[in-house]
């Protein structure tokens, strides 16, 4: 089980990976200017992945988690939202607080914690669910061959 949700959670990455390298629009290294911006961007997002990671190993611990509901539908969208949660956190205290301090903290909450994770919860949520639906019968698949083997 915990194989699932580790596999689960790498899928799930790499798509947000994706996502967010398509957003930034960076596509080489020369690509990159070290800013305060893009130091708490890659700050919230190892913070976001390894809460994912330590999230999916709780999650395959949990009784319920064998059920294929939780499975396919329900845990994928847990591991992500938590996930998301923790990194969009991180964001709003490092480049909200810490960097943006001259702003009152609603306008610095609504633009690095809302924003953040009403952009994520909208393009995530969706891929998530697709992610569960794909990798779930290809586990099953994986599974069925390797005790063929």
């Amino acid at each position: 089980m915990r194989e699932y949700y580790r596999g689960l959670a790498t899928f799930g990455i790499i798509c947000e990976l994706s996502v967010a390298l398509g957003l930034t629009g960076i596509s080489t290294l020369h690509d990159l200017r070290w800013t305060p911006f893009l130091i708490g961007f890659i700050l919230s997002l190892f913070t976001g992945i390894i809460a994912t990671f330590i999230f999916a190993e709780f999650v395959s611990q949990q009784p319920h988690s064998t059920r294929t509901f939780s499975r396919v539908i329900f845990n994928p969208l847990l591991i992500f939202t938590c996930g998301i949660f923790s990194g969009v956190i991180v964001n709003f205290l490092y480049q909200g607080l810490l960097l943006n301090s001259d702003q009152n903290f609603m306008s610095n909450f609504h633009i690095w914690f809302v924003k953040p994770f009403y952009w994520l919860m909208l393009i995530g949520a969706p891929a998530s669910l697709v992610v569960g639906m794909v990798y779930f019968p290809l586990n099953i698949a994986s599974q069925k061959f390797n005790k063929i083997n």
